[in-house]
């Protein structure tokens, strides 16, 4: 375990995702980033998309749940909805967040465990959790 003296704190980004998740000002979704029908949902990842300001939410006619995803350029946009989609955040959310392709699987898969789907509380744990392990100081987390 890495002593607390040497632990590296949240940087910037993180500890406003972290904020976004808590503030309920989200409805928590599964299987997509985020979808507007019947009414604005978003998955955990779908909150550090939207709060990194790169990204352009529409809704096509007749779909359930998509969204417009950025991808490494804007006019290459991750039509993403579906539940054999697989949805990752792009590589400057990746990199700000510090989150690998694994870790993010990791987190969705966690977020559409469906455990508490009225709060982000689950998803909060399991990502303070990760960062804890990879040496972040989470304020009030102790690895438990």
């Amino acid at each position: 375990m890495i002593p607390d003296s040497k632990r590296k704190p949240l940087n910037a980004d993180q500890v406003a995702w972290l904020a976004a998740l808590r503030s309920g000002k989200y409805k928590r979704g599964t299987k997509c980033l985020h979808y507007l029908n019947p009414v604005r949902h978003h998955c955990c990842l779908g909150v550090a998309m939207e709060i990194s300001g790169r990204v352009t939410w529409v809704s096509l006619p007749n779909a359930f749940s998509i969204g417009i995803q950025w991808r490494e350029t804007p006019q290459q946009p991750i039509v993403d909805g579906h539940e054999s989609s697989t949805t990752y955040l792009d590589s400057m959310t990746s990199h700000q967040l510090d989150l690998s392709i694994e870790e993010q699987i990791k987190i969705s898969q966690a977020n559409d465990s469906r455990i508490k789907l009225d709060s982000y509380d689950d998803v909060i744990f399991f990502i303070e959790k990760l960062w804890f392990n990879k040496g972040y100081d989470v304020l009030g987390f102790d690895g438990n």
